[in-house]
């Protein structure tokens, strides 16, 4: 009698877990969307502009034409510019913009389809001054659809990150002395002086805060200089000065936590 109890209990419990597995099953596809668009998390100062891609992640098919909403909270940002990302033009697009307060419309039509992960658009975003938070949700709300080459529809599921505020004065590179977000003749020169010592250390009299040689490493309170990112620590290599370079060369240079080197140069003047 026992034997016929555990065996009856083993297959209620067998049927139950079956019966939760395609529960979870249902309840995972009934979120699923044929198209993924997403906008990852942004770091950014208020008063500037910043380029926020929507990022096509994944599809089911091949699409053919993408409708986008989007509404915006005008107390923490302005949307000034949409852009369309290059590798579109290869695919035969026809786009339309339109940007009215904290509205925009945006409409892709595709002579190819589109079926490749990648960016689509670039939303440019200024971030009000004097934002009294540390980070922002941009995106009120939104309403997208998308169709299919044979013009059959296609569900979408848009995801944005926040922008978190960064401190103002973390957002400068430590070779920019003057803070005008560009890295001057002297200001590189001072760098490749570090860079030949092998070594710097902490120096509060000194007009960029180090000096070339080793110091006392219990003295070093001071964070690393922003071109000392690898390791060893207290010594800025080769390919750290070569980024450096970069940034002199470039027009300017604008932060980003998500680059190992943290800083990027920007190669042209914002329209």
């Amino acid at each position: 009698m026992a034997t016929r109890l555990n065996s009856v209990y083993c297959n209620m419990h067998n049927q139950a877990a079956v019966l939760l597995w395609v529960l979870l099953l249902i309840i995972g596809n009934a979120g699923a969307a044929d198209v993924l668009l997403n906008t990852p998390q942004q770091s950014g100062r208020t008063g500037e502009i910043h380029t926020l891609p929507v990022r096509l992640e994944q599809t089911t098919q091949p699409v053919g034409t993408l409708v986008l909403n989007l509404y915006f909270d005008v107390a923490e940002v302005e949307l000034v510019d949409i852009t369309f990302a290059s590798e579109l033009a290869d695919l035969g697009k026809e786009t339309y913009s339109r940007i009215q307060d904290s509205h925009a419309v945006i409409i892709l039509t595709l002579g190819a389809p589109l079926e490749n992960p990648g960016d689509l658009i670039y939303l440019h975003l200024q971030l009000n001054n004097n934002l009294d938070t540390d980070e922002i949700s941009w995106l009120l709300y939104y309403e997208a659809s998308a169709a299919a080459q044979d013009a059959s529809k296609m569900d979408v599921i848009y995801t944005s990150g926040k922008i978190l505020i960064l401190d103002q004065e973390a957002t400068y590179h430590s070779a920019d002395i003057n803070r005008d977000r560009i890295i001057s003749l002297s200001e590189l020169l001072q760098v490749i002086q570090l860079y030949n010592a092998a070594a710097y250390h902490c120096d509060a009299l000194a007009e960029a805060y180090y000096a070339p040689g080793a110091g006392e490493a219990e003295n070093e309170t001071c964070k690393r200089h922003d071109s000392d990112y690898l390791e060893p620590a207290w010594n800025i290599g080769l390919r750290e000065l070569l980024h450096l370079v970069q940034l002199y060369n470039a027009f300017s240079y604008q932060y980003d936590s998500g680059f190992q080197e943290q800083f990027y140069p920007i190669t042209q003047k914002s329209k």
